[in-house]
């Protein structure tokens, strides 16, 4: 292991050692030779059973108000909580800290920003198993300023200098020592989101390559330097501050000695484990990808959605090319088409993906994993808090997978993907990850189905339902006759649909898949079955043609419901009076009046026809009497038909003398329509109606 200020591998040849041991041994030398050392805080403040001193954290004071403290995890099975009481003093178990500052937290080895803790407060961290945590803190400035960086655990004690602020310019500026084919990076923390980078100068040949990146979420900006060659290279950073502020990061873990609430803490959940080659196009990636050692002299292949601001491997991963060109089918295609490259990044025991949304809407992250080389690896894979390191998702493990397996994760907000190694020592050594890549999530599959039958005549169509599914954007419903020809296939961004032209009795199968905004779909359920079953047909029977009774209908008909036709165009209006069973009874017709002021003698007429609608509330049979009235007389036909099936249901004749009533009955259930037509032969030469009756 590599303790800052402690112990190194000895008696080993550097030859035999794995590159990451290498790469940590690096980041831990040169010693620190400034006289001080990093001090054990709470020395006799626990023993374990012995009582031998077991600190778990250790302080080092950089100079000034900056800090640098240890978390030392000595359990090697299970992760533990290590707190420091920051502002407590030394003689008590405390790091002393100036406790009226606030202080930006910077984990060196994950790599990560912390957070924001009070001086006075207890700052707790989650650590791994035998894992020793590098956390950097300074004070927090009203403008930008070097927080941390890679290239040593003393992050920039001994390898920044001359970083200065000019207020007037609102430029930070300094000098890196940067180590030749070895990435240099370096973290400014800014005060808010408002700050932005307006202007970056590095003063080197275009053969050291650059790059920055904005976490505008967290504030703070990220340099990295590529140098062919060791170098002291000067730089300066312009910025620029917008209108508003976006709200302050998430302060870090902090208070009576307990992580501190995320305000919108991240969730994960893994949605499948599917074994495949690497042929990805048209399985994954459609919205982005990241290809580790894909690009190049082994540089990642990146096309980022704009959902995600980075995506970035823990300090002790590493990048390797097995094959630049290979016919093998684990190794993926590039994205250009131009071939297949075996690539990949790994880390001996546990290899950490951080990946920075900007947003808290869900995405689909889906990882390709391959033993590329079949040495029977296995490793574990959670999502974890980035701010508490708690698992945010069950854990799976990948094994089997030498013809590679593609896991999915469904993250809302920022996330770490941790692969852990699993296998022995002597077997496969490392975690690895060949591709990540980028999707909205694939939906769940509609659940609870529903058929709503017709349930009057009227209602000649199926309304089919089901429950909106998580993560879809459409629907596709498809519905099948018996013989499976194609009924219905129509997209739709609504949970129902009404299937028309149905024929009674034929059977029916239909099913919902549900798509995401990529037309990615969830696998279709078992198709439901239904058989079509309309209503039956309206019916109606004619009872008879009764006797002139005049005006005293309301002793004989009536009981139930009318519907009176008023007299003139300047007349009142029909009285209607429905009984609970009848919907609506309209009819077409000129209105007239052949007994002024009298009710009974107004009718409505036509030339031709006249149609009167009728619709039921329900199926049962109902008398309906038709009263025929006019100072000239009537002479007319009735039929009554059922308006939905177009099918006649039965005939009459009425024959009304001059000044006399007749009243024709019906035995009827269900929606009908009554046509009267006049008899061309006979005086009066159109047909008419005075009112309708139900008992």
């Amino acid at each position: 292991m590599a303790l800052m200020f402690g112990k190194l591998m000895l008696g080993s040849s550097v030859t035999r050692y794995p590159p990451e041991v290498v790469e940590i041994i690096g980041r831990s030398l040169p010693m620190p030779m400034t006289g001080r050392s990093a001090r054990p805080v709470g020395l006799f403040a626990g023993c374990d059973e012995e009582g031998a001193p077991n600190p778990e954290v250790y302080h080092y004071a950089c100079g000034g108000d900056d800090h640098i403290l240890l978390f030392w995890n000595h359990s090697g099975e299970s992760d533990n909580y290590i707190r420091a009481e920051l502002g407590r003093p030394p003689a008590f178990g405390g790091v002393e800290v100036q406790s009226d500052l606030d202080y930006d937290v910077w984990d060196f080895w994950d790599w990560r920003y912390v957070g924001r803790v009070a001086g006075r407060n207890t700052l707790t961290l989650s650590v791994r198993p035998a894992e020793m945590k590098t956390l950097m803190l300074r004070p927090v400035r009203p403008h930008p300023y070097l927080l941390s960086t890679n290239r040593h655990v003393l992050q920039g004690e001994i390898d920044a200098h001359s970083v200065t602020w000019d207020e007037a310019t609102r430029t930070l500026s300094g000098a890196f020592d940067v180590v030749a084919r070895d990435r240099y990076r370096a973290v400014l923390k800014l005060p808010d989101s408002r700050w932005q980078v307006s202007e970056w100068t590095l003063e080197a040949s275009d053969a050291v390559g650059r790059q920055l990146r904005h976490d505008r979420q967290a504030a703070w900006v990220e340099l990295s330097i590529d140098s062919p060659e060791n170098a002291r290279l000067a730089w300066s950073v312009k910025f620029a501050l917008a209108e508003a502020p976006s709200p302050a990061p998430a302060p870090a873990q902090a208070s009576q000695g307990e992580p501190a609430p995320n305000l919108e803490p991240p969730s994960a959940r893994l949605t499948s484990i599917q074994p495949g080659d690497g042929d990805w196009q048209g399985r994954c990636g459609r919205q982005g990808y990241l290809l580790p050692s894909y690009n190049g002299e082994g540089e990642d292949a990146v096309r980022l959605p704009t959902y995600i601001s980075a995506v970035h491997w823990g300090e002790n991963a590493a990048g390797w090319v097995f094959a630049r060109a290979t016919s093998d089918a684990r190794a993926l295609p590039l994205p250009d088409a131009s071939g297949r490259r075996l690539g990949a990044v790994f880390a001996r025991n546990t290899l950490d993906v951080y990946i920075e949304t900007t947003d808290r809407a869900p995405h689909a992250v889906t990882l390709y994993c391959v033993d590329f080389d079949r040495r029977g690896r296995r490793q574990r894979l959670v999502v974890l808090d980035p701010g508490t390191l708690r698992p945010i998702s069950p854990a799976a493990t990948l094994e089997d997978f030498q013809e590679g397996v593609y896991a999915e994760v469904v993250i809302s907000g920022s996330a770490i993907v941790r692969l852990t190694n699993l296998a022995p020592y002597d077997s496969a050594r490392n975690a690895v990850l060949s591709g990540v890549f980028f999707d909205s999530p694939t939906p769940r599959p509609p659940q609870a189905f529903r058929l709503h039958e017709p349930q009057l005549a009227a209602e000649r169509a199926y309304r089919l339902s089901w429950e909106p599914s998580p993560g879809a954007e459409f629907y596709r419903l498809l519905v099948f006759d018996g013989k499976g020809n194609s009924v219905v296939d129509e997209v739709l961004r609504e949970t129902s649909y009404e299937v028309k032209g149905l024929s009674a009795g034929k059977s029916y199968r239909w099913s919902v898949e549900a798509r995401n905004h990529d037309g990615v779909g969830a696998p279709l359920g078992e198709p439901a079955s239904f058989v079509a079953r309309f209503p039956a047909p309206a019916r109606a029977e004619w009872l008879g043609a009764d006797r002139d009774t005049g005006s005293n209908w309301q002793n004989v008909y009536g009981k139930a419901g009318y519907v009176l036709f008023a007299g003139g165009p300047d007349g009142p209006a029909d009285v209607v009076h429905l009984p609970a069973f009848i919907a609506s009874a309209t009819a077409t017709g000129e209105r007239v009046n052949w007994r002024d002021g009298v009710l009974s003698g107004s009718y409505t007429c036509a030339f031709d026809q006249i149609m009167l609608h009728v619709t039921a509330k329900d199926r049962r049979a109902h008398r309906m009497t038709l009263a025929f009235a006019s100072g000239q007389g009537c002479n007319s036909g009735i039929e009554i038909w059922d308006p939905h099936y177009e099918t006649l249901l039965c005939r009459a004749w009425v024959a009304a003398p001059r000044g006399e009533t007749r009243y024709v009955s019906f035995d009827v259930a269900g929606d009908v329509r009554v046509v009267l037509s006049r008899n061309r032969d006979c005086f009066p030469k159109n047909a008419l109606l005075s009112a309708v009756y139900w008992e």
